[in-house]
Parts: structure tokens; sequence; C-alpha cells
């Protein structure tokens, strides 16, 4: 397919592709309003280590605290400090199964352990936050305690003290909305490519030719008037249809140099798609040309060509045919050119 093809592909499919873009968009927002709402609060802790003011011992305790700290942080979703939680908080789970909730962390640069809970609700997220962050003091401080009378080398303090999360976690759902357009489009051009592919219709010219050997002699753009505008005597002379229909008249002339007396058939794949009006376009402006026309109605199933000219339709092919009429006597004329019309 070249360029002009997929742009008239686009135009064509242009409902489709808005349809599923906004159905990518809605799929995308329900998305996010069916996913599990999570709310996180966190507790900053301090870690200080007791030195007597030496700069060397201060730069000493320092290595010291960041050795510490990944494993403090470590131990922040162990069972050790999770059970008391659980009793603590009344929770109806297990260890492993809240741990899945807990994260520790820590920027290298500072001596803060932020530990991080999430849970369904801002009170309840907040209050797992501080609950940990307790227990994870109480139980470094036991770990850390020399067991001799002495203070602790090293102390945990609650710097920040949880807050309850005002916004869920996660991405606001118009965020997944907005996601879910280009994946919708993408979708609907698939769809369109696919539909393109499976098409057998004839939709331009080229596509005629591309199937074809035999020249196309010219193409009518569709008429989208009322039923006696259709007839390009109703017309004027510098109406798209009517000129396509002289271009139309022009080329079978020259395609039929040859012959002083010809016949062209009008037929159609199908019902309804123009042959009749075709055929009595073409033979009015053949007869606008000089030429003296007879323009003969043989769809004997469904004939048109009385109605939309205004003729009597008692007798015409048919009669002809079973040899009640001659030929001569049923022909009416119509117009004030060479024109003679046999109805079916």
């Amino acid at each position: 397919m070249k360029l002009k093809d997929y742009l008239s592909l686009l135009r064509r499919s242009i409902g489709l592709l808005i349809v599923a873009t906004l159905i990518g968009g809605l799929c995308g927002a329900a998305t996010a309003l069916t996913l599990p709402t999570s709310y996180s609060a966190r507790t900053e802790l301090f870690v200080s280590v007791n030195t007597s003011g030496d700069p060397y011992e201060m730069q000493m305790g320092s290595s010291f605290i960041q050795e510490r700290i990944q494993t403090y942080m470590d131990m922040a979703d162990s069972r050790s400090v999770l059970e008391p939680v659980i009793d603590d908080l009344g929770l109806d789970t297990t260890p492993e199964s809240l741990a899945s909730s807990v994260t520790a962390y820590s920027d290298p640069r500072t001596v803060l352990i932020t530990v991080e809970a999430s849970q369904s609700s801002p009170d309840a997220a907040q209050d797992l936050s501080g609950a940990v962050a307790d227990s994870l003091v109480t139980v470094i401080g036991d770990m850390e305690d020399p067991g001799d009378g002495d203070a602790s080398q090293i102390r945990l303090t609650v710097s920040n003290p949880p807050v309850a999360p005002v916004e869920p976690d996660g991405l606001p759902w118009w965020v997944y909305a907005a996601g879910g357009l280009p994946i919708g489009f993408a979708v609907g051009l698939a769809l369109a490519l696919a539909r393109a592919a499976l098409d057998n219709k004839l939709r331009s010219r080229e596509d005629l030719q591309s199937i074809s050997s035999a020249p196309v002699l010219g193409s009518v753009p569709a008429g989208s008037g009322p039923r006696d505008s259709m007839l390009i005597s109703h017309l004027g002379l510098d109406d798209v249809r009517a000129e396509a229909f002289r271009r139309l008249r022009t080329n079978l002339r020259f395609a039929q140099v040859d012959k002083e007396n010809s016949a062209v058939l009008v037929t159609s794949a199908q019902a309804q798609e123009g042959k009749s009006s075709t055929s009595i376009n073409l033979a009015i402006a053949a007869a606008q040309a000089g030429s003296r026309v007879a323009l003969v109605d043989a769809d004997l199933r469904q004939p048109t060509i009385a109605d939309k000219m205004g003729l009597e339709n008692s007798a015409g092919l048919t009669t002809v045919l079973v040899g009640a009429a001659d030929v001569s006597d049923l022909l009416q004329p119509w117009g004030a050119d060479e024109l003679y019309v046999l109805t079916a």
C-alpha cells in the first residue's frame, strides 16, 4: 500500500479509530478503578552512636552506623519484629504475610531509616508503620544491649512519626485512561488494516485498474440530491456530474470510432448500484451532442427508467418480445433532443 492508500484507509476508518480509542481510555480507567486501593505511611528513625566527642571516635562511629543500618533495615520485616506488632494491633495475619506490607530503606547519605507500611486504609497504614518502627527500636535496643548495665553504644529514635496518608498509592485513574487511549487507537488501527486486507470491494479507479486490463472510460461522482435532480438535464453546464457524463460520452465515441451505429450495454454486479441512472444520463449526454439515441430498459425484474423519466410503462420491451407490438410504435420521445425511450 502507498501512503495515499493508508491515508484513505484512515479516512474510511475514522469512526472505528475514534470508538476504539475511547474504548481503550475507558478500559484504562476501569482498570484503575478495579485495582485494590492501598495507602502507605512512613516513619523515620534516627540512628546514633554514643561517643566521647573525640574526632577519631566519631569517625569510627559513623562507619559503624553505616554498617549497622543495612542490618537494621533487613530486620524490619523479620518475625522477631512483626510478631509483637501483630499482638499490639490485634491483626489476624502471620508475620510472613505481614512482611509483604512492610519495607525499610535508607539514604546512604544520611543516618535515617524509613519504615514504610502499606494497608487498605490511611489509619491502618499509619498504625502499622508506627508499630513496626517502635518494635524495631525495641528489638534493636535489646540486641545491642551489652548486658552489663551500661548504655547501648548505638541507639534508634523516632525522628519523624507516621502521618495518615491523604492520597492512595499508585497512579491516578486518569493516567491509566490516558495510557489506554493509544492502546485503543493501536487496536483500532490493527482492526482497520485487517478489514482492509480482507476487503475485496472496488472503491476507486485505481482498485479497478489493478485487477482489470480493460481501459477505464470514466468515473462519475455519486449524487446526493432528490431523484429528479440526478438527471443531467436538470443540472447546470458546470456541474461536476454532468461534466463527468459528457466526458464518458466522448470517451465512448473514441472507443467506437469505427462503428457507425453502436450499442452500449450498461449493467452492474448488484441491484441499486446506479445502472439505470447512468444509462439515462449517458443517453441524455449523447442526445445533447446531436446523436439519435434509443434508450432501452432491459431490466425486466425491477424496471425503473420509466419512473425516473416520467414515462408511460404500460407497454414496452416485454410487449415487443411477445410480438404484440412493433418497436417503432412503443418508442417514446423524451426531451427536446433526439432521445427515444423503450420502457420495460
